[in-house]
């Protein structure tokens, strides 16, 4: 039940701080009003969007499962790449749905069709984008290890013990919470600038 609560609340999250974004870029201002406006409003497009890209991975997942247990392993590799490669290409090619749901009231599919030819015209800049997230995510998370690692040499050379738990947790989250929105308004810029809709003197 915590957890289901925990992705419902983060999936309402993700919707206003797509929203707040949105309005921040166009226009240069924004509020909590359009946060929790936006949360509201495209909560139920975000998780049937969200349900549909499950369905994909758990059909991969499944299948590869299945023909681990009944196929050959050769030919169960094979199947399960073949799979995984298909569930990838589906999230990718779909990956700025969520954005054409908040930034222009699309409905599922119509923003579905409409990532899946953004991407198909950017996919290099779509991909270098996540790369370079990625690599952000590493350095962030370093310096999290860094710090969380000394801390605990400074703590165990006091005869303290270790870092209390609670305190990593905390920190943990916040690091979480900074690369999510780093990468939520990241692609919302994108999103905007290629479909010529950001404001003109956003930087």
């Amino acid at each position: 039940i915590l957890s289901l609560l925990s992705v419902l609340v983060g999936l309402y999250l993700q919707a206003g701080s797509m929203g707040y974004f949105k309005e921040k870029l166009q226009t240069g201002k924004s509020s909590l009003g359009s946060f929790f406006g936006s949360g509201a409003r495209y909560f139920v497009p975000l998780m049937l969007f969200g349900l549909i890209v499950m369905a994909i991975v758990a059909v991969a997942s499944v299948g590869s499962v299945v023909m681990v247990r009944v196929l050959p392993r050769p030919v169960a590799i094979l199947g399960s790449a073949v799979l995984i490669i298909v569930a990838l290409f589906f999230v990718v090619m779909w990956f700025l749905a969520p954005y054409a749901i908040v930034v222009n009231d699309k409905s599922v599919p119509v923003a579905i069709k409409e990532s899946a030819e953004l991407v198909k015209k950017h996919l290099v800049k779509v991909v270098l984008i996540g790369l370079v997230l990625v690599a952000v995510g590493f350095v962030v998370g370093f310096i999290f290890g860094l710090i969380t690692g000394v801390g605990g040499a400074i703590v165990n050379q006091r005869g303290g013990g270790t870092v209390p738990q609670g305190v990593i947790g905390v920190m943990s989250s916040v690091v979480n919470a900074f690369l999510g929105v780093f990468m939520t308004s990241t692609y919302m810029y994108f999103y905007l600038k290629v479909t010529h809709q950001e404001h003109a003197t956003t930087a």
